[in-house]
């Protein structure tokens, strides 16, 4: 029989009763690292206001999710040049650093298919509540390549025509339905408002920055004719004749006066700014800045303002427009595919984004959202949004690793020909020339 008396086997007990916790301790959390959802960690990459008024920032729905399931969710915010070059690094190097990543339209391509996590099964057995098809198909496109999803739409916007209906109504000019209503409207107004001595004001304003500004307000004119970057099989369409006709159109308002001096400078923000002062009549732009323009705080003219669909060529669908947003990808090399696939479905319901999109006016891309009645009082408009999204399509289907090179080429031959150091046929040309190569690579 062992004997424990003495000062030496007090000692010995007491470490041996120490090294009993330290093993206990080390199988328990071993033990838990296999079964415990507390061990999930899921790292986030976000854009910072997709972040914010997307998901609901540090109030909204990932604390939710966190305390619901009880795995810890990191959100890193970063731009989308900053984000572009995380990924690939991460993708490249295997290591599988960001779980869920926030990914805009024009970033998609097929290219990515390799370095991400297929979503078809996880979307085919999410169940009637997650109402997969709600989500608005033109906004999944970019999400495709052959024939697998890729992403999950979260935050879309399309383009609509913002006019002050109290000019409109002064000069007494309709709303315009295609590019030839526009340019009579663009006319008549300027006459009006020069005749009463306002010469300040300009009857439409849009964006002539070399570049993605250009690029962003020619598209939208350019979906509007019917035309379009390339088709499905990848060939350019810069060369058509609706392409063309779309350029004559887009410089014919500041060629003659009807739009603001500073166009060949406009960017978003100016425009946006420009429309707040009340120096424009319309504009054809992103639908989301209707909460700019209408806002009591930042805009002298809040209340004079109404909507239509963007004008159409004839044949083409009513409401055809450029759109953008963001979505959800999963890293192929994540550590916990079916928690980044829980958290994303989370963000993505339809409970969650009638919630992101009444109390943080996150741009919503499900279609019970926008006939939500809650959301129709708060943004009448919304109907027509839909209709926009519903007739819009990508302007390279599949999309391009090279967009970015794409949409510059593009922007600075349109601005070359708003400024008359080209034709619109020749910088046209020049730019299906350029892309075409592109494409054919």
């Amino acid at each position: 029989m062992l004997n424990f008396k003495g000062k030496n086997n007090r000692i010995i007990i007491i470490s041996l009763v120490l090294l009993s916790i330290i093993l206990l301790s080390v199988i328990f959390v071993e033990g838990a690292g296999s079964g415990s959802t507390n061990k999930v960690n899921l790292t986030v990459l976000s854009h910072p206001v997709l972040y914010t008024s997307g998901m609901g920032g540090d109030e909204g729905l990932i604390p939710e999710f966190m305390e619901e399931t009880g795995y810890k969710v990191e959100v890193i915010t970063a731009p989308l040049e900053e984000i572009l070059q995380k990924t690939v690094v991460d993708f490249v190097s295997g290591s599988g650093s960001y779980d869920i990543i926030t990914y805009n339209d024009r970033s998609m391509h097929s290219g990515l298919a390799d370095y991400l996590l297929p979503l078809d099964k996880y979307v085919s057995e999410a169940g009637d509540d997650y109402k997969f098809d709600d989500i608005l198909e033109s906004t999944l496109a970019c999400n495709q390549f052959d024939d697998h999803l890729y992403g999950i739409s979260f935050r879309y916007g399309c383009f609509m025509l913002y006019y002050r209906k109290d000019i409109f109504e002064k000069y007494d000019v309709s709303v315009p339905q295609d590019y030839e209503d526009l340019m009579d409207a663009c006319e008549k107004i300027t006459k009006g408002l020069r005749s009463d001595g306002i010469n300040d004001v300009y009857a439409i304003v849009y964006g002539g920055e070399p570049g993605h500004a250009i690029f962003e307000d020619f598209s939208t004119w350019l979906f509007g004719h019917g035309a379009s970057i390339a088709d499905t099989n990848g060939n350019c369409l810069l060369n058509s004749e609706s392409a063309i006709q779309t350029l004559e159109d887009f410089i014919t308002p500041y060629k003659n006066g009807w739009s603001s001096p500073d166009t060949p400078g406009m960017t978003r923000d100016k425009l946006t700014t420009a429309m707040q002062k009340g120096k424009a009549a319309m504009a054809l732009i992103y639908g989301g800045y209707w909460g700019l323009i209408t806002d009591p705080e930042k805009s002298d003219v809040y209340d004079k303002f109404s909507w239509s669909l963007i004008p159409s060529s004839p044949g083409v669908k009513r409401g055809r427009t450029n759109f953008g947003g963001w979505q959800f990808i999963i890293n192929k090399d994540t550590k916990n595919p079916d928690a980044a696939w829980e958290l994303v479905k989370y963000l993505t319901t339809p409970n969650a984004a009638k919630y992101v999109a009444l109390e943080h006016a996150n741009a919503p891309v499900r279609k019970s959202v926008y006939n939500n009645l809650k959301y129709l009082e708060r943004y009448p408009l919304a109907k027509d949004w839909l209709k926009a999204f519903e007739a819009s399509g990508l302007a390279i289907p599949g999309g391009h690793e090279k967009i970015a090179e794409i949409m510059d080429i593009i922007g600075y031959e349109v601005a070359d020909a708003l400024v008359g150091k080209k034709s619109p046929r020749e910088a046209m040309l020049n730019a299906y020339e350029k892309v075409d190569k592109i494409l054919k690579h």
